[in-house]
């Protein structure tokens, strides 16, 4: 049976998927129900036509860490290229997404923001030391994210330069992020 326009359409409204061009939306925080979705949502659309490239609209302030990369790693695993397109906001989690994509497009009036998680603490002291080595385990694991693709611009690009921009919130205009190597082109409009 036939699909018509219209529940096409409604898909992509009700389920951020259109099948016709193979276009996924990442659009909010990033959490489990998001990241449930879009690993569905990747699926889906890698097994339709391997040839023909994903389409990832990005709207997102970040969220939740093993969300992300759950998301990331779909993102990486896909057998089609996947092209991901920014428009409003790639900020944190967010920013890491991105820097899955084959190819990373930004809108111009978009902005990145790259930094350190933040962590609250509901903890014993015990715990609390455990959960502090995983939490530096995974500062280093988003520096290496970061890092392999900003070093396909600038390969001499040193871990400590980066650290220093991880420190605080580090904002980045469209520009800026493709100067950076954190995104492939800007979008002209």
């Amino acid at each position: 049976m036939a699909t018509n326009f219209g529940s096409l359409v409604d898909q992509f409204f009700d389920h951020d998927i259109y099948f016709r061009n193979k276009t996924l939306m990442i659009s909010g925080d990033v959490d489990e129900k998001l990241s449930k979705k879009v690993i569905k949502g990747l699926h889906v659309l890698d097994s339709i036509k391997p040839d023909e490239s994903i389409i990832i609209i990005l709207n997102s302030p970040g969220g939740d860490v093993d969300h992300g990369l759950a998301i990331y790693d779909a993102i990486r695993s896909c057998r089609s290229h996947v092209e991901i397109r920014v428009y409003g906001v790639a900020m944190s989690m967010g920013s890491v997404i991105l820097q899955a994509g084959d190819s990373r497009i930004i809108s111009p009036h978009s902005r990145l923001m790259i930094h350190y998680g933040s962590v609250s603490l509901d903890h014993t002291t015990v715990d609390a030391i455990r959960f502090m080595e995983e939490m530096k385990d995974l500062d280093i694991l988003i520096e290496n994210i970061y890092l392999r693709r900003i070093k396909e611009k600038h390969p001499r690009f040193s871990r400590n330069k980066l650290k220093e921009l991880l420190k605080h919130d580090c904002y980045l205009s469209a520009k800026e992020a493709v100067d950076q190597g954190l995104a492939d082109k800007a979008l002209i409009l």
